[in-house]
């Protein structure tokens, strides 16, 4: 008994980050397609998940996800629901704010309230909304503006 509750918890951790993935996924698809926001980047490979790499050329962008259901009641075959916390981080250098405000408001334009664009093959994105979460600061040692932002994103998968 302790055994097929064991597997069947690592079978639901197993999917849960399967599916995890593919959000990941579409996120990183819409900001990377936009020709706008590549501009606002300056070029392409400038996305980037969870950290930039110690070299990088300003301005960037780090993406991260995290599941805020219960990760148990969530698996690939039951096609439930399941809430994700999407975290966008803008990296730049500019003196003002004025790169990064207008990155953004562009991430905002791709993302908020704009859940077909999630949908794909694979997902179907129920909603995706920035929440009031938004914080900008400039770092004092490497004098580079960190802006953050947070979505709220329900999805399932097909």
């Amino acid at each position: 008994m302790a055994t097929h509750t064991y597997n069947a918890t690592f079978k639901a951790r197993i999917n849960i980050m399967k599916n995890l993935n593919l959000i990941k996924q579409a996120i990183f698809k819409v900001l990377h397609d936009d020709i706008t926001l590549r501009g606002l980047l300056g070029e392409d490979g400038k996305i980037f998940h969870q950290s930039p790499p110690q070299e990088v050329k300003y301005p960037c962008m780090t993406y991260e996800c995290t599941d805020i259901d219960n990760p148990y009641d969530q698996d690939d075959s039951g096609g439930q629901i399941t809430r994700t916390l999407a975290i966008i981080n803008i990296f730049s250098d500019n003196v003002g704010t004025t790169e990064s405000d207008n990155i953004e408001a562009q991430t905002k334009d791709l993302l908020h309230g704009k859940h077909h664009s999630l949908t794909n093959g694979s997902i179907i994105c129920y909603s995706c909304y920035r929440t009031g979460m938004s914080n900008q600061r400039l770092d004092p040692e490497s004098h580079v503006w960190i802006t953050v932002s947070a979505y709220r994103i329900g999805w399932a998968t097909k």
